[in-house]
């Protein structure tokens, strides 16, 4: 079995097909990863925008009392 796998020339092909630059599969990682980040940034964002529009809220109900 190991021989004829070892004599196939496919499997050659496949081994040396595997080892891909690095540089291409680092470069997918940062396009991954930043995209994840963006995501992850406009989300906190969003959170710190509703923070804010409700801490803006607190302080025009407070000099504005309704009752």
């Amino acid at each position: 079995m190991w021989n004829d796998c070892h004599n196939n020339q496919t499997f050659f092909t496949l081994k040396r097909n595997k080892k891909r630059p690095s540089d291409f599969t680092n470069r997918r990682k940062k396009e991954y990863y930043s995209a994840i980040e963006t995501e992850l940034f406009k989300e906190e964002r969003e959170r710190e925008r509703e923070r804010e529009r409700e801490h803006n809220q607190f302080h025009l109900n407070q000099l504005n009392p309704k009752n």
